[in-house]
């Protein structure tokens, strides 16, 4: 089975490879790529729209960054979350993997946050309390314009 499926990654990113994009229905695709949407480099999918009405992109160029880079970043979230609010709530011994998702605009403000785990004991809303606070991002671009995108943050709580 994985060989069956590198191989068609492997032909699906040679038949990109070079290719025009086009606009379709709000989203870019390769001439050659189908709608199967398997994440080739070629193919950009929009999604939704953003507070403002501008397009929600999961694929760019350049993906969305912290200004100060992806360790000031850590730094703050590690600074910012309580660490014992699960074991405070009940939380079995164990590590947990949060993820939260948020739309960075195409001015690098952030909203639309979303816990994407639910792993329950107040974790999700511990780091999307303090997610919140990052307010600036550089945004990502898209053929060298800023556009809007999905951002995953990811925290791991260890109770013991």
């Amino acid at each position: 089975m994985k060989v069956i499926i590198i191989i068609f990654g492997i032909c699906v990113l040679n038949a990109c490879k070079g290719k025009e994009l086009k606009k379709v229905r709000g989203s870019y695709i390769s001439s050659v790529a189908d709608t199967t949407k398997i994440g080739c480099n070629c193919f950009f999918e929009s999604f939704k729209k953003d507070a403002n009405g501008d397009t929600i992109f999961r694929k760019t160029t350049t993906d969305p960054v912290f200004p100060f880079g992806s360790d000031s970043c850590a730094r703050f979230l590690n600074k910012n979350i309580n660490p014992a609010m699960p074991k405070k709530l009940g939380a079995p011994a164990g590590t947990y993997l949060v993820d939260v998702r948020l739309v960075v605009s195409k001015k690098g403000g952030i909203s639309q946050l979303t816990a994407l785990t639910k792993n329950g004991y107040g974790m999700e809303k511990e780091v999307v309390r303090v997610v919140k606070k990052l307010k600036q991002f550089k945004p990502a671009e898209l053929n060298g314009r800023n556009v809007a995108a999905y951002k995953d943050v990811f925290f791991r709580f260890n109770v013991k």
